[in-house]
């Protein structure tokens, strides 16, 4: 049986009445934000020298984002993306206006102020004495710390989240079990060669054989109402790096396939 022939979740396209709501709110919190973050870094210019600085900045613009696909009930990818993009800029932009002083009754203008923020020795800039070209770099990397952690965090949980569309709400993953047996590549092999018959036949222990083995952990989203249960299957162990060294890895061996708890029951005990 193909891998095709898996059933798996598939989100249904449709965004909730909410998202009229939540898009307007969280961008006026993302802005808020930006604001806040130019205050700080105005506030103690040492900050900008920190790299967690951007890091946490854009862990909170992520939660921003991820509570609009929350409370929007966004089930649609091309609209979560556009979302998560929207709040993103919003937050980023909301800092660097400020920090051009674009809320001030003195604003000289975008382009004057650029010019001004990039005058050597300018005291008023919290980089007072920074070359130009030293403040473009940390403004480029900002911008990458910044988007690569806003971005993931929300699309990450958007990818692995279940919505059930007849209660209207989004489904908690829970861990089931923890078990331990072949590698990785072969319980998926064995999904893929012949589906969910092919991994009850996988023989799974509740206990290590040994120090080095990796386990096993088994999640599901159980959509009461609509009488669906989402199985994913992590694998958690020690695999060879390109240098040949083992290092730790968390591996997805199946993502969100539609199960029966008699299955589960069968096969986890």
């Amino acid at each position: 049986m193909p891998e095709a022939a898996l059933a798996r979740y598939r989100e249904s396209g449709k965004v909730g009445a909410t998202l009229a709501i939540a898009v307007p709110v969280y961008l006026g919190l993302a802005a808020g934000l930006g604001v806040l973050y130019q205050d700080a870094l105005t506030a103690n210019p040492l900050i900008l020298l920190n790299f967690l600085a951007p890091i946490v900045f854009g862990a909170a613009a992520g939660g921003l984002a991820l509570g609009a696909l929350f409370v929007g009930k966004v089930r649609n990818r091309t609209v979560a993306r556009l979302v998560v993009a929207a709040v993103l800029l919003v937050a980023l932009l909301a800092a660097h206006a400020r920090g051009l002083g674009a809320f001030d009754r003195d604003f000289p203008g975008v382009a004057a102020a650029i010019r001004r923020k990039l005058e050597p020795g300018n005291a008023a800039a919290p980089t007072a004495g920074m070359a130009p070209a030293g403040l473009l770099v940390f403004w480029i990397g900002e911008f990458l710390l910044f988007a690569i952690v806003g971005w993931w965090w929300p699309m990450a949980w958007w990818r692995r989240s279940v919505f059930c569309e007849a209660s209207g709400r989004f489904v908690p993953r829970e861990r089931i079990a923890v078990r331990y047996g072949p590698s990785a590549a072969s319980l998926r092999n064995a999904a893929i060669d012949g589906g969910l018959a092919g991994l009850t036949a996988i023989a799974l222990r509740k206990q290590p054989e040994n120090d080095a083995e990796g386990e096993f952990r088994f999640y599901v989203h159980d959509a009461v109402e609509s009488g669906k249960l989402y199985l994913t299957v992590q694998w958690f162990g020690q695999l060879r790096g390109p240098t040949g060294r083992k290092v730790v890895r968390d591996v997805i061996v199946l993502r969100r396939i539609e199960v029966t708890r008699e299955l589960l029951d069968e096969w986890l005990g």
